[in-house]
């Protein structure tokens, strides 16, 4: 269930420890691209931090490590559910047994377990994210065993914030049904295509209000991805390989879409290209066309298959980890026992990247008397 304990502290005589690394000197990241949000609860006296990593990248858990020796926390909350958490135990005694990870397991649901269109995209995400793993060569959920071993060695706890994954699938399994309710929302109701747009903006950049009112609870994603070489090299061995094998998917495809239903125009039009390219000059009337077919083309796929990926994925989601941090805070504020504000309990949230400000602002937004700190 959301906001599952899976290790319990039984060490409630910390150490005192500082929040010393809030200062950006001190942490050596300026304070516009810093990589996580944080406040005080009011009601807990728990300080929360949201940090936002590039999944299994060593960047992030670098990050997180930092972080976690800095303040020693309470709990340390992870965006998994109960079987992804199990399974990665698993991989742990695996690689401590035999003295390296030599391959990964993939979860997959078989579409009698989660329906067809479920279990289709379990084995579509599965596949893509082996060849991720395979061309960054990144450890998968590697931000999240360094938590686990932080925990082992110092007792605190784990919670689990993220729904069960078999749930993630279906709403993933439920994305055509999803694009067409937005497609139909051009006929009927603009509202829910400018409420995901403002999401996935906030997503991304933050949301306004929260910017103003203090810097320490939002991120801009952007100047996080690119403030030093080594997440940017990170951010290149994770997306470079997919798009590349991405765009080479789709040209070939349409190529044999073209072939199969015109195999003569396609075999014309294809020796035309190569053999005229040097010399072909288009018409100002056709590459004005063109510019605004392709524009048009974007727009309609950010709008009907961008922006119902990110609901599916990032909001409805958020909603989700948001309340199991909210859980995450009541169990802390339970045990704690020295209620002193410079002993502040901490709790540490590891998030993806794009969760960050959408959480941020849902916990933000529930209770107005946050304290941002700072």
């Amino acid at each position: 269930r959301n906001g599952l304990v899976y290790r319990s502290s039984q060490n409630n005589n910390r150490n005192p420890f500082t929040l010393l690394f809030l200062a950006p000197d001190d942490y050596k990241i300026p304070a516009e691209t810093k990589p996580y949000t944080t406040w005080i609860d009011p009601d807990t006296n728990c300080q929360v931090i949201v940090l936002g990593c590039l999944h299994g990248s060593p960047s992030s858990t670098a990050d997180l490590e930092n972080i976690l020796q800095r303040t020693r926390p309470a709990a340390i909350v992870l965006e998994l559910c109960a079987s992804r958490y199990q399974i990665l135990q698993k991989l742990m005694q695996v690689k401590q047994n035999e003295g390296e990870l030599k391959r990964t397991k993939t979860l997959f649901y078989s579409p009698s377990k989660v329906g067809m269109s479920s279990g289709i995209a379990s084995i579509i995400l599965g596949f893509a994210s082996g060849l991720q793993t395979k061309f960054s060569g990144f450890e998968p959920g590697l931000e999240f065993k360094s938590a686990i071993e932080y925990s082992n060695r110092t007792k605190c706890d784990i919670i689990l914030a993220d729904q069960v994954i078999s749930e993630t699938l279906r709403r993933i399994g439920d994305l055509p049904q999803v694009c067409l309710n937005f497609l139909l929302c051009l006929f009927r109701n603009l509202d829910p295509i400018q409420t995901e747009f403002s999401n996935f903006k906030t997503a991304l950049w933050g949301d306004d209000n929260l910017w103003k009112s203090g810097s320490s609870t939002q991120i801009d994603v952007g100047k996080v991805l690119f403030r030093d070489t080594r997440v940017i090299g990170d951010l290149l061995r994770l997306t470079l390989p997919s798009l590349i094998i991405t765009s080479v998917s789709f040209h070939f495809g349409f190529v044999a879409i073209d072939m199969l239903f015109s195999p003569q125009s396609a075999i014309s039009s294809t020796t035309t290209l190569l053999t005229t390219a040097d010399s072909f000059v288009p018409a100002p009337s056709s590459e004005i066309f063109n510019i605004i077919t392709n524009t048009m083309a974007l727009w309609g796929t950010f709008i009907f298959l961008a922006l119902p990926l990110s609901k599916v994925i990032l909001t409805e989601r958020d909603s989700y980890l948001a309340q199991g941090v909210k859980n995450a805070i009541e169990i802390v504020s339970n045990k704690k026992t020295v209620p002193l504000k410079e002993n502040l309990p901490t709790i540490v949230v590891v998030l993806g990247l794009l969760h960050v400000n959408g959480v941020t602002k849902l916990l933000l937004n529930s209770d107005s008397t946050m304290e941002s700190a700072k």
